[in-house]
């Protein structure tokens, strides 16, 4: 009876350890599981933010910034609110950058170093659960995703703050080429590197509103695809003083049997 009893709590261990994209339909996710999905799972989770050291570049500007589809996407509706800023804004990844920005400095007379550093949230919008959480919180831009996850993968950052600091010579700009300024650095300043093979460098960058603030979406080409043999991949990216860093492990990222991007 022992033995038999073993037997049954050892038999029942995989099952009980299983995750429930594993064990349910999409249909059948219900809120909490989805939300699960989108902030704290293997293609979405919070990191921190160090401070790089290097000069505030980028801003985030006074007023409404102008509006610059790419991809095939408008961001000019508000988007689901779910963890992390709200995916990637309603109808879609166009960009608009409006509100003031964070300061890098500390603040007024008084103040004693920097600010402390945010957190981020750090999603893996093309993959395909993810998709299928699109769908469930029935964010208009999930048939779009579908097709751009074909060519890119995808990845948001929200809660990044965009800093206030200018450079000599950007004073004069308007809104619509500073935003295309600050678009132009996160591409140079951002790639997913894996051990023993070139850095991927993202193909496009977009800023979109969400309820929470801006968030930032990266377009990486499929050309050079990643696989299990990679390990792991690290998604680097430098936002003015500004770096964020996430390793993410390739084998927790397998979905039905294929690792989902």
């Amino acid at each position: 009876m022992r033995e038999y009893v073993l037997l049954t709590v050892v038999a029942a261990a995989p099952l009980l350890a299983a995750d429930f994209w594993e064990q349910k339909q999409p249909s059948d996710w219900n809120e909490k599981e989805v939300r699960k999905l989108l902030a704290n799972s293997p293609w979405a989770r919070s990191a921190s933010v160090n401070f790089s050291g290097q000069s505030p570049g980028l801003s985030g500007g006074g007023g409404r910034g102008g509006r610059r589809g790419m991809g095939g996407f408008d961001a000019s509706s508000g988007g689901p609110r779910v963890p992390g800023g709200g995916g990637m804004g309603g109808g879609g990844m166009g960009s608009e950058a409006g509100g003031g920005g964070m300061a890098a400095s500390g603040g007024g007379p008084g103040a004693q170093g920097p600010p402390p550093a945010p957190r981020v949230t750090i999603r893996w919008e093309s993959a395909e659960p993810l998709r299928e959480a699109a769908v469930r919180v029935e964010d208009p831009k999930a048939p779009k995703l579908v097709e751009l996850a074909k060519q890119f993968y995808i990845i948001t950052v929200a809660g990044l703050p965009l800093f206030g600091g200018r450079e000599r010579g950007e004073r004069s700009l308007p809104d619509r080429a500073r935003l295309q300024q600050i678009q132009q650095r996160l591409k140079q300043t951002t790639s997913l590197k894996r051990k023993g093979k070139d850095p991927i460098a993202p193909a496009q960058v977009e800023l979109i509103s969400g309820p929470a603030g801006p968030v930032v979406a990266f377009l990486f080409p499929r050309r050079d695809p990643i696989t299990l043999e990679d390990k792991d991949v690290s998604f680097e990216s430098v936002a003015g003083p500004l770096e964020v860093k996430s390793k993410f492990g390739l084998k927790k990222m397998v979905y039905r049997g294929k690792l989902e991007l």
